[in-house]
């Protein structure tokens, strides 16, 4: 859904520079290592915002569209890419179809006979949407949701049969969330290096 390179600028003294290049692999071990500390960050930011919201419905559990969502660090050599992104096809899955807006067809359920969808608006949503917003887990946002549901007895799930073919609007999630952690992720792959040569005994 779209690549962005970062680039990291060391810098420093002639002898700091030298000592750096001398010790790549280290630094690369720490830039990796930084690398997946933003992408698990990313990660959490982009699930966050998909359970509370403005999105539509989305299926529960691992088939649906926040299960779908991953992260993932590859070093080729000296290039190192960090991933975070959908499983679904790309272009053709409801993922990238949220994130940029286009048709979607009716979705029915692959098992059992009802969708099942966290009720954001409700009551109940109002627990959910809180714990999210206060840094809880998606887990704790669910069990507040229960409590709440059994104290008022209304239900956090919506059932429904099908969800008709329609033209979806785009609600970004992936872009913004980048964007929320970009000046991040910077410091998180210096700690990472400074970490990795001070393990190594060089600095």
């Amino acid at each position: 859904m779209g690549e962005t390179v970062i680039r990291i600028v060391l810098e420093g003294t002639d002898a700091a520079l030298a000592m750096l290049k001398r010790n790549e692999s280290i630094v690369l071990d720490g830039i990796e290592k930084g690398m997946r500390d933003a992408t698990l960050t990313i990660l959490a930011r982009v699930k966050v915002r998909l359970y509370a919201g403005p999105h539509p419905m989305q299926r529960r559990g691992a088939a649906g569209l926040a299960g779908s969502i991953t992260s993932d660090v590859k070093r080729e050599g000296k290039f190192i890419r960090g991933i975070v992104g959908s499983t679904m096809p790309y272009k053709t899955g409801y993922a990238a179809i949220l994130e940029k807006g286009g048709p979607i067809p009716e979705i029915v359920p692959r098992k059992g006979k009802a969708l099942m969808f966290p009720n954001t608006q409700g009551v109940s949503g109002g627990s959910y949407r809180a714990v999210l917003a206060s840094g809880g887990t998606i887990r704790a946002a669910v069990n507040a949701a229960q409590k709440t549901s059994r104290k008022t007895g209304q239900s956090e799930w919506i059932f429904v049969k099908r969800v008709r073919a329609r033209y979806q609007q785009a609600y970004p999630y992936l872009r913004p969330s980048f964007d929320a952690e970009r000046d991040r992720v910077g410091p998180m792959i210096r700690t990472r290096i400074i970490e990795a040569l001070r393990a190594k005994g060089k600095i």
